[in-house]
């Protein structure tokens, strides 16, 4: 009886012991454990920091990349603006520059043909000399020549055609075939007055000795109605229809 009281009391101490000694390592292990948890949690929380971290640079770039692609974008569009401009402006010069090489010609065209009239009044004037000059009524006056002549001393000459002057006249519109005659004064008695005749009348003295005794061509007299019957002036000038016409050629180009 005593045995098996000492046998469960020893068996009931071993027990306890071996319980005890479990519930110190349970606690060790919940210590451990616990220790494990906590160091996990910490890492936890770093990596969230972290991640927040991250998150915000993330977010810094790319909205950093978006100020980018609109600065680069303003650049693109500013470039185009530039090369498309810097073109148009190359494309103006050289229009200019072909507008200046066309207004150049034609200022050397309208300059050649001023010279070629030139010369022609100044072959004009050596063809009148010297039984026309300036000593006896002749005037270089806008481009043209003109010879005076008065009523007092021309209106009861019966054979104008004979005149030195009209006769010398003559001559330089035959020599320069570019000239052309403008007689200027009365052609109507009735611009005039009343009391004047058909017969009084100057101007158509001249036109008769130049169309029909002298014979020139209808087409290079040109008549310039005055009331004026007390002078007559016969204009010599290059030929106004040719020099338009080359004018209005060299304005085309």
């Amino acid at each position: 009886m005593r045995l098996t009281l000492v046998f469960f009391f020893l068996l009931s101490v071993a027990s306890s012991m071996v319980m005890a000694q479990k519930k110190t390592d349970l606690i060790e292990d919940l210590k451990a454990l616990n220790e494990l948890v906590g160091r996990k949690e910490d890492e936890i929380s770093r990596l969230k920091k972290s991640l927040v971290a991250e998150e915000t640079l993330n977010q810094t770039y790319l909205f950093e990349i978006e100020n980018l692609k609109t600065t680069n974008s303003a650049l693109m569009k500013r470039l185009s603006n530039f090369t498309s401009q810097s073109v148009s402006n190359i494309i103006s010069i050289g229009d200019q520059i072909e507008s200046m090489r066309v207004l150049e010609k034609q200022d050397q065209a309208l300059r050649q043909l001023i010279i070629e009239e030139d010369s022609t009044l100044i072959e004009t004037v050596k063809q009148l000399a010297p039984v026309v000059s300036k000593a006896n009524g002749m005037l270089i006056n806008r481009g043209r020549i003109e010879v005076f002549f008065s009523a007092l001393e021309y209106a009861l000459k019966d054979s104008l055609h004979l005149d030195p002057k009209l006769v010398r006249i003559d001559s330089a519109l035959r020599a320069i075939n570019d000239l052309e005659l403008m007689i200027s004064g009365a052609f109507q008695p009735v611009i005039i007055d009343s009391v004047t005749t058909d017969n009084e009348l100057i101007a158509p003295k001249f036109y008769e000795v130049f169309s029909k005794k002298f014979d020139l061509d209808q087409n290079r007299i040109k008549l310039d109605p005055t009331v004026n019957n007390d002078t007559v002036i016969i204009s010599l000038r290059p030929s106004f229809q040719r020099s338009y016409e080359r004018i209005r050629s060299i304005l085309k180009r």
